[in-house]
């Protein structure tokens, strides 16, 4: 009888030894997947990162080095290298420091072709949606008007109005709007109002209005001026490039005053280069 209980008792025991070792093993199983898991969601995090910085690269062609961080411990570097014309490689690296001290990597090289806009786009003095109008005779168009048309503002400089709004060197409305004038100059003009520019028009580049626009008094502005809406302009301003009013087939467009327009395709040329980085197409992707 003793024997027996003897080997129940051993049997007991090996079968408590057996479940243990695989608690054990099933328990070490779980936190090495569970931590498998958490390595994969960060692998992915750092992915992420890493697309981030290509897309803050390609925004802030030709920068280069770039750093960025989402949150604490989530960063990505981003390193831009010159490439024959008109390519640049982006390599970005996304990173995710672990509570050991290590980080979890992934990197992501790009090739971005720049697209140049090209001046051949811009070939008349003033180009209007609906008529142009013209009071009296002193003004001054030295070019060829081109009225009546459809323009498409994304043909004409290679990228969309929002691109270029969100892109802007100065962004006003009409009451803050003044100097500096230079580079992508936009006005959001409030509906229902009126950008007036008495004077206080004097600059260079792409100038966008958005929405209606008079120009009137002693100006100057070297470029392309683009008005999304109707345009007046009278006074004694000088443009030396040229204008485009979208304003629809049922909007004239009106010139009055000793209004000087000349259409000079070097001043076009000119504000044209701040598109340089603006229209990219990414034409290799490859993570390394």
């Amino acid at each position: 009888m003793r024997n027996k209980k003897g080997v129940v008792l051993v049997f007991s025991l090996l079968v408590v030894v057996v479940l243990a070792i695989l608690s054990s093993a099933f328990y070490t199983r779980t936190i090495n997947e569970k931590n498998r898991a958490w390595r994969s969601i960060l692998s992915i995090e750092a992915f992420w990162l890493a697309e981030a910085g290509v897309a803050d690269g390609i925004r802030n062609l030709p920068s280069s080095p770039i750093y960025g961080s989402l949150k604490p411990n989530y960063t990505y570097s981003v390193n831009t290298t010159k490439l024959p014309d008109p390519y640049y490689r982006i390599d970005s690296k996304g990173s995710v420091a672990v509570d050991t001290g290590a980080t979890i990597d992934r990197l992501i090289s790009v090739v971005v072709e720049i697209s140049d806009v090209s001046p051949d786009n811009f070939l008349y003095a003033i180009e209007t949606e609906g008529d142009l109008v013209t009071t009296g005779n002193a003004y001054t168009i030295d070019g060829d008007v081109n009225e009546n048309i459809i323009l498409n503002f994304e043909a004409l400089f290679g990228i969309s109005k929002e691109v270029m709004k969100a892109s802007a060197t100065y962004l006003y409305d009409e009451t803050t709007f003044g100097a500096p004038i230079d580079g992508i100059t936009w006005v959001e003009v409030t509906p229902e109002s009126q950008l007036t520019t008495a004077g206080n028009l004097q600059g260079s580049g792409i100038l966008v209005i958005e929405g209606d626009m008079h120009m009137s008094g002693v100006e100057d502005f070297d470029g392309i001026i683009y008005v999304i809406g109707q345009l007046i302009v009278s006074g004694t301003p000088t443009i030396d490039g040229t204008i485009l009013a979208e304003s629809g087939a049922d909007i004239d467009t009106t010139i009055k005053g000793h209004v000087t327009i000349n259409f000079d395709i070097d001043e076009i040329t000119g504000a044209l280069d701040g598109l340089t980085f603006l229209s990219t197409e990414i034409v290799s992707w490859r993570e390394t």
